[in-house]
């Protein structure tokens, strides 16, 4: 395998490692065998066969799984240690366009060499987890079918390494959304929120990626980074917009079901407000809801919650609230990939919805002959994201003899403009 990696035929050295795969499988040598396993997944990386790599690499994360991982054992922690930082490379490069800066570049045979160094045995010890936790996310970034999410999710999400907790509460919180099964949200923001801000104690400390704090966060920390980092209202606004969105959308029956949770969070307080605050817009008429906006006193938090509720009332609001609703929530959503990723579509839905049917009015908007051709086109767009939505808002402001702020109206046709790109 290494003589074929020399002379570029990584193909052809992913085929020999294979071969002494099977060769220490017969001869019962687990070691050999996933070092085997490992050295097939570099070559298949080098060869371009990422479905070969996912393949190699769940085979040697499973032989390591089983084995005794005692630290005084040279050939378990060589192929383990190796194995992790060839798994690591091949994640970052995949992931980010080049390697982390502390990892060499791996050579053929790395992990099956018989010139194992000693020095191994004392580097500070890495969990176990950390490699899972590689896995999963080259299976992520690869969009591979989640095998080992299947196999070790479960394991990882018990793990309280602040990073690999980063990792996993996102991809909870991703299905959610997909699934519109939104009523534990508390929950997995609540992990979420508690590993982001032990992530960030620990960038603070300069300490090691994949360490632990020696102390649990504060609950003072915890409650200061869900109003400062957006930890309260942009998910929950962002699950309020998907909610909206499906054909039983009923946000109290979700207010209720969060309610359930809010007791175990030392957000509690935060969150009880938030939802108060959803419970009175949401009972409120399209004129109580209207005159919210012309109130000096209406902070941004109540203004996004009137704009999502003014947007289930289409057709008893006026055109230039409507469009200040739109506006509020693309704003919100557009200028933060955090939580706009998880409803970009849903609200480009309902905003190119809400223009459709005011565009059957077409002798209530001012020069109908020419822009309502061009809003209906704008909210026919099939591909659905910011930029229609951007294209969408545009148009209403034209047909609605509207003028947007400068600033708004660049970033939406630079938005609008950028769905070129995307398509």
């Amino acid at each position: 395998g290494v003589a074929a990696a020399h002379i570029d035929k990584w193909d052809l050295a992913a085929e020999f490692f294979l071969r002494g795969y099977h060769s220490a499988v017969r001869l019962n040598n687990e070691v050999l065998a996933a070092a085997f396993q490992s050295d097939a997944a570099y070559a298949y990386w080098k060869a371009g066969c990422l479905p070969s790599v996912l393949k190699s690499f769940r085979c040697s994360i499973a032989l390591i799984d089983d084995m005794d991982r005692d630290k005084g054992d040279l050939g378990i922690t060589w192929v383990f240690r190796t194995t992790a930082h060839i798994l690591s490379w091949v994640r970052s490069v995949i992931e980010n366009g080049q390697p982390q800066a502390e990892l060499t570049t791996p050579f053929a045979g790395m992990c099956s060499t018989p010139e194992r160094n000693e020095q191994i045995l004392a580097l500070p010890e890495i969990p176990f987890e950390i490699s899972l936790y590689f896995l999963i996310r080259l299976e992520h970034v690869c969009n591979a079918e989640p095998i080992a999410l299947e196999l070790y999710g479960g394991r990882l999400d018990d793990s309280r390494i602040p990073a690999i907790e980063m990792f996993m509460a996102p991809l909870h919180l991703q299905q959610a959304f997909l699934s519109g099964s939104l009523g534990r949200l508390p929950v997995v923001i609540d992990k979420l929120l508690c590993a982001y801000v032990a992530t960030r104690k620990l960038m603070e400390d300069r300490a090691a990626p994949w360490g632990s704090l020696d102390e649990a966060v504060s609950e003072l920390q915890v409650r200061q980074a869900c109003l400062k980092d957006d930890f309260l209202e942009g998910p929950f606004l962002a699950a309020l917009v998907r909610i909206c969105h499906t054909d039983d959308p009923d946000c109290l029956r979700y207010v209720n079901q969060w309610r359930c949770f809010a007791d175990d969070l030392s957000w509690r307080d935060e969150l009880i407000d938030y939802l108060n605050r959803v419970e009175k817009f949401q009972g409120a008429s399209a004129r109580e809801l209207s005159a919210v906006f012309l109130s000096n006193e209406t902070n941004v938090m109540d203004l996004h919650l009137v704009s999502l509720f003014v947007t289930q009332k289409v057709s008893e609001v006026a055109p230039f609230v409507l469009l200040q609703a739109h506006v509020y929530l693309l704003d919100k959503f557009s200028q933060t990939s955090t939580w706009g990723k998880y409803i970009e579509e849903a609200l480009s839905r309902m905003i190119a919805s809400g223009w459709a049917e005011k565009a059957k009015a077409r002798f209530a908007l001012c020069s109908p002959q020419l822009t309502v051709p061009e809003l209906e086109n704008a909210c026919s767009i099939k591909l659905e994201c910011f930029g229609k939505s951007a294209a969408v808002l545009l148009a209403a402001a034209t047909a609605i003899g509207s003028r947007l702020p400068q600033a708004v109206a660049e970033r939406y046709l630079s938005l609008r403009d950028s769905m070129s790109k995307e398509a």
